[in-house]
């Protein structure tokens, strides 16, 4: 099909011919709503136990710099479909990171690796994380135990994380990321998509899926008002059966969601027959008698349909009386489902499911004349039933159920009484007809009944827990049998029905923050819980869905989150809010960089709420700029003014929240000119300092009273004779200390950034270590 079918076109369409390629089931979503949904289904199963764990790294960004990452916390991947396209099918888990600390590394002048910045991230602001997950190669596991989740070993690649300045510097980081995921045990490889409870007992238990995404018609023409718009396409093979084929191109896989409706899935045809239909044929025989069907092809490749092999139906023997007998006694009533004289099909026709049993036995007949003695022989019997079946659907539960329809297509049996010859018998054995005839025709029609019993046990509902975990995430309105067995419905109205703004939002200790649902809705009711495994307060919401943070004293951490839900009779809506203990966030806390440098300093900044920031530089008599970033996902950048005769300028940006009044800074120190000292720190036997070793040159410097040292920006002090004094409680995590050595006209300059109590003195150590092993140009 060229377009976006109508559903009789598409039923037309499907009346041709199984269209599932040989796999047992296909699912179909609206790629649009499916992202909403797993979006919605992230936030209401949000827990605090989804976060991953801490991860360290030391990323080589080029030659000359270097990023290290200490107890980087991500979030969960949100998992969402980025395309729509067969051949190029691809999904995305966006992470973010929530915690942790960096330290970057630059070259200097001098060809020495130095800490040219320091960043403290949190849920505030912090860097993302793109991984990008190549469906072709992808493979869909169902565990022994339930889980769902896709294995993601060598399909995926982490394109990017966001934590430096340059889309280059950002695609290592990804490398990086992706090396480490890589690493991790294979039981970790993975994203898990759902768990469930397996029953054996059930027809539609999933054993592998595929997933694609296609295109919708228009769905790739840049001019088309469905430019964009495709469909989740899930591929099932069920337990114990073999998968099909999946289409190379779009243009081979004809769309499968016809206009009005959001989902469909398709039941093959073949699969139906041979796992479902061929046990409710089963269920006609008796239990544990021998039974067996095949598949009939006039067509290679194509079934046509089922016939029943072995089994046998038997019953009650049927008695009664009439004028001329006393007693008429049906016995040994034991019809077979196939034999030489018997044949049961099973075939699809005109959106029915149709059994023919026709065939040809004997049964015991008793007949006691009312002057005479009984007289028994073998009767024989030959009928003709056909019953036919609908599929009928239940919305509300999922299940679809085979229903025998009311008109009654053929119903024919005829007794006849054999060999048997007696006068009395053969003269009156209209009245043995008349009996027994419509009882022994209505018992075998009414066991052409029990076929529909197997498929009460088709929970269609089953296949949407590949993709979702909600159990009515998909609305199914109608099924249809034209071949394969075609169910139509929406993915999710009770998600998708309206939304609410803001859906993923940040706030402040007893701050606040508006719902509002889209659109506007009246009755809506709203509430707040926390997430599982959070132990914080959760603050309250008002019945006009304005929600008010906790107290900061109630705080467990910096940060916690809480789920916001609106609900509208049988919708709702969810919206996770991060609580964060400080209102506003700016990295890097300090950078340095060269005049001259010719590039500019990249930083971000994040607030609380809907404020705008106001940036600017605390002097600007120094000529430098704040201006906007030139990088995807960037914020600002810093742009230094014309150089002046100093050895070093340490500007301070401040960040101002214009509605709130909060105010933040950062540091960055500018080299105007190039110093000669080099500075290093060492241990010393307390646990809150360090000692500064200065050098020109090769020569040390002594701490004399030639010798100036000056903490120009950041917390700490420090003393004549280089003891630099740690102070965790002040305002910051770092401290620039500018040292001066002056003996007459000779003058030497030199600074540091120390990376400290940001970091604790070992790891600082080990920071500097890395900066004294770089070798000049090389990574």
């Amino acid at each position: 099909m060229e377009s976006r079918a109508s559903l009789d076109d598409m039923l037309e369409w499907l009346r041709g011919g199984s269209r599932t390629g040989g796999f047992n089931c296909i699912v179909a979503y609206d790629r649009t709503k499916t992202n909403t949904v797993l979006l919605q289904e992230y936030i209401e199963r949000f827990t605090a136990g989804t976060y991953l764990k801490p991860i360290n790294m030391d990323v080589p960004t080029s030659g000359k710099t270097r990023e290290l990452t200490y107890d980087y916390i991500l979030d969960a991947g949100r998992l969402s479909f980025e395309n729509a396209s067969i051949d190029k099918s691809e999904a995305r888990l966006t992470m973010h990171v929530i915690g942790g600390s960096q330290v970057s590394l630059e070259e200097s002048d001098s060809g020495q690796l130095k800490v040219a910045g320091i960043s403290s991230i949190d849920a505030l602001q912090g860097p993302l994380v793109y991984m990008d997950i190549k469906l072709k190669g992808t493979e869909g596991v169902i565990s022994e135990d339930g889980k769902i989740y896709l294995n993601l070993k060598d399909d995926f690649e982490v394109i990017m994380l966001t934590f430096a300045a340059t889309d280059r510097e950002r695609a290592i980081g990804g490398e990086f990321l992706n090396d480490y995921f890589k690493d991790l045990p294979e039981d970790q490889q993975i994203h898990v998509l759902n768990e469930i409870k397996v029953n054996p007992d059930q027809y539609l238990v999933h054993q592998e899926f595929f997933i694609r995404t296609h295109a919708a018609p228009g769905g790739k023409d840049p001019h088309s008002a469905n430019r964009g718009a495709g469909a989740v396409l899930v591929f099932i093979t069920t337990l114990g059966q073999d998968n099909g084929k999946i289409a190379v191109k779009d243009e081979d896989q004809p769309y499968l969601i016809p206009d009005g409706f959001s989902a469909s899935m398709l039941l093959g045809h073949d699969f139906l027959m041979a796992k479902i239909f061929s046990e409710g044929c089963r269920a006609l025989a008796d239990q544990g008698s021998e039974y067996d069907f095949e598949l009939v092809s006039y067509q290679e490749g194509i079934i046509d349909h089922m016939r029943v092999l072995r089994g046998v139906v038997s019953g009650p023997e049927i008695t009664g009386s009439s004028a001329t007998f006393k007693e008429i006694t049906a016995g040994l009533l034991a019809f077979p489902l196939a034999n030489n004289d018997v044949v049961m099909t099973c075939k699809f026709s005109d959106g029915r499911i149709t059994l023919d049993w026709k065939g040809f036995s004997q049964f015991r007949l008793g007949v006691l004349p009312q002057y005479g003695q009984i007289q028994e022989f073998w009767a024989d019997a030959a009928w003709h039933m056909i019953r036919s079946f609908e599929p009928r659907l239940d919305s509300a539960t999922g299940m679809v159920s085979l229903v025998a329809l009311d008109e009654t297509p053929m119903k024919r049996l005829k007794v006849s009484p054999g060999d048997h010859e007696l006068p009395v018998v053969i003269d009156n054995f209209v009245e043995i007809t008349s009996f027994l005839e419509p009882r022994l025709a209505q018992r075998l029609f009414d066991t052409l009944a029990r076929f529909s019993e197997p498929a009460s046990a088709i929970d269609v509902f089953r296949l949407n827990s590949i993709m979702f975990k909600g159990d009515n995430v998909v609305v199914l309105k109608d099924v249809h049998q034209p071949r394969d067995m075609f169910l139509v419905g929406d993915v999710s109205p009770s998600l998708t029905h309206f939304s609410i703004t803001p859906m993923d939002e940040k706030v402040g200790p007893e701050g606040q923050v508006t719902f509002k649902t889209v659109p506007p809705l009246s009755g809506v009711t709203w509430s707040v819980e926390k997430v599982p495994g959070s132990s914080d307060n959760v603050g309250s919401i008002s019945t006009s869905g304005v929600y008010t943070a906790p107290e900061k004293s109630e705080l467990d951490g910096t940060f916690t989150r809480v789920r916001v839900t609106a609900k509208v009779g049988d919708y709702r809506q969810s919206a996770l809010v991060s609580i964060v203990s400080r209102d506003i966030a700016l990295n890097p806390l300090v950078v340095s960089m060269g005049v001259e440098s010719g590039v500019l300093r990249e930083m971000s900044a994040g607030t609380l709420g809907d404020g705008e920031l106001v940036w600017s530089i605390a002097d600007p008599s120094s000529g430098s700029q704040i201006v906007p970033s030139n990088v995807e996902f960037g914020d600002k950048a810093f742009k230094p003014g014309p150089k002046k005769d100093v050895h070093i300028l340490v500007e301070e940006v401040v960040v101002e929240n214009k509605s709130t009044g909060s105010k933040v800074s950062s540091y960055v120190v500018v080299t105007h000119i190039s110093g000669t000292l080099t500075i290093r720190y060492e241990k010393t036997d307390k646990p809150d300092e360090v000692r500064l070793r200065l050098k020109h040159e090769m020569d040390d410097v002594p701490p004399d009273e030639n010798l100036t040292l000056t903490v120009v920006a950041g917390s700490g002090t420090v003393t004549p004779n280089g003891l630099f004094k740690i102070d965790p409680a002040g305002k910051h995590k770092f401290a620039v200390v500018e040292a001066l050595y002056s003996i007459g006209i000779f003058k030497a300059r030199g600074h540091i950034i120390l990376p400290i109590p940001l970091l604790d003195i070992d790891k600082a150590l080990q920071v500097q270590a890395k900066c004294l092993e770089h070798k000049p140009g090389k990574p």
